[in-house]
């Protein structure tokens, strides 16, 4: 309980206060109202210089196969500040109207990114290991995509993955004829030509992935999870290749896996290529002729008439931008969860200690307060002090308090025995004391 306005230091009213208390009280309580008001809206506005673009910066793909461990793994990196092909996503936006329905593009930075289509690494097995892949009865298969981002704010693995797939007995036995021609082409020169021993044909794996993915601040998703559009998972074709390197004039026989998927338009991933002979050729380059063209439908003629023999594994993203790593909040916050912070807790304790003022006022602006520090003390006592040893009467402490509340109850009374506010001060500004009543 303080006197308003007076301090033993300087009794008198009427004194100036200093710049810096005048600072440091209604200055700094503004510039806060006006952060918790306005701070949200500029943070997230669309001219905050402290947004940058999250682009994807490294793509891996890998295939496993249960009890063999990877057959085939590649990756790329994407240097920041990479060109973009803005005639393929043109293309892309005319072939495929459906992203652009959804916003795919809109106010987004877009990437189309190409990976290989055969394994950066050999696919090495011993004899035994060989035998056991080609007894296999049935093949598991895990495939997964990952990726890392320039600003990451949530972990980026497995973005796309598929666990535990059990393939067909068809292409089990399309498995067991790639590696077995494989094996057999060491020891016949005949069958090392091609044109007298065709390949085996591959092994289709039906959907295992979305091309195109939506980046946002919290995570990756495939186009697909976000609308209920007819699903764009593409499918691609498994083979096994076998080639003659020579190292150091000595013929050796490797092997590698190769992935190649359906590609986005009929001949493949660059139809501005002037080897691209696709029938789309003239829809995708003056934008006329497209009648009966639909790729959006993955069970079409003209989206089934997509090339598997060309391209890798390929992503079409386009990412939002998301705060600067500089900033303070995280670039995970959404706008929502900031309102949450600053309006409903911050300017809740704001609120609390402006309202209500009209009804505190009774016991706020007593002249002399005493009274009511005399009764607390009274009741603190009553109590022993807080020292059990010293004793206590509980009864007196209850009546005291009894007391307490009938004189906050009546205003009057409070008025009566801490006297009127306007004989606070005298004429001179000098502040006047008085002998509280404490008879209780």
């Amino acid at each position: 309980l303080k006197h308003d306005g007076y301090s033993e230091t300087n009794p008198k009213r009427g004194s100036l206060h200093p710049m810096k208390e005048r600072i440091t009280g209604a200055g700094v309580m503004f510039v806060a109202i006006m952060l918790i008001i306005f701070f949200p809206l500029m943070y997230f506005s669309t001219a905050n210089p402290r947004l940058q673009d999250n682009q994807l910066t490294l793509a891996s793909t890998t295939l496993n196969f249960e009890g063999h461990g990877s057959i085939f793994s590649t990756s790329v990196y994407i240097p920041s500040g990479a060109p973009v092909d803005e005639r393929r996503k043109i293309s892309i936006r005319q072939l495929y109207p459906e992203l652009d329905k959804q916003e795919f593009f809109t106010d987004r930075s877009y990437q189309f990114i190409q990976m290989d289509s055969c394994s950066s690494s050999l696919w090495s097995k011993s004899p035994s290991g060989l035998e056991q892949f080609l007894n296999e009865s049935k093949y598991v298969m895990s495939f997964s995509l990952d990726l890392t981002r320039a600003e990451s704010v949530a972990s980026d693995k497995n973005i796309e993955t598929i666990e535990g797939r059990t393939l067909s007995k068809e292409d089990t036995d399309k498995m067991h004829a790639m590696v077995q021609h494989s094996l057999d082409i060491p020891g016949n020169t005949s069958l090392a030509d091609p044109s007298i021993t065709p390949q085996p044909p591959p092994v289709t794996l039906q959907g295992i992935y979305d091309p195109f993915l939506r980046n946002t601040p919290s995570n990756i998703q495939p186009f697909s999870e976000l609308t209920s559009y007819p699903e764009y998972y593409i499918d691609c074709q498994l083979s096994l290749e076998t080639v003659n390197s020579s190292a150091s004039g000595v013929a050796m026989w490797v092997r590698y896996w190769c992935l190649k998927c359906r590609s986005l338009f009929e001949a493949g991933n660059n139809p501005y290529s002037n080897a691209y002979n696709g029938t789309d050729k003239q829809c995708v380059t003056t934008d006329s002729g497209c009648e009966g063209i639909d790729y959006q439908n993955p069970h079409s003629a003209s989206s089934e008439a997509r090339t598997m023999n060309v391209d890798g594994v390929y992503v079409v993203a386009s990412s939002d931008q998301v705060p600067s790593p500089l900033s303070l909040i995280p670039a995970d916050a959404g706008i929502i969860a900031l309102y949450t912070t600053f309006v409903l807790a911050l300017a809740g304790v704001v609120r609390n200690g402006l309202e209500g003022s009209t009804y505190r006022v009774v016991i706020e602006e007593c002249h002399d307060p005493r009274c009511l520090e005399e009764l607390i003390t009274y009741i603190y006592l009553s109590r022993g002090g807080g020292d059990p040893t010293k004793g206590f009467d509980l009864v007196l402490e209850e009546q005291l308090f009894f007391e307490l509340m009938d004189l906050l109850r009546s205003p009057e009374e409070l008025k009566r025995r801490s006297g009127n506010r306007a004989d606070t001060y005298d004429q001179n500004g000098d502040f006047v004391t008085i002998e509280p009543n404490l008879e209780w």
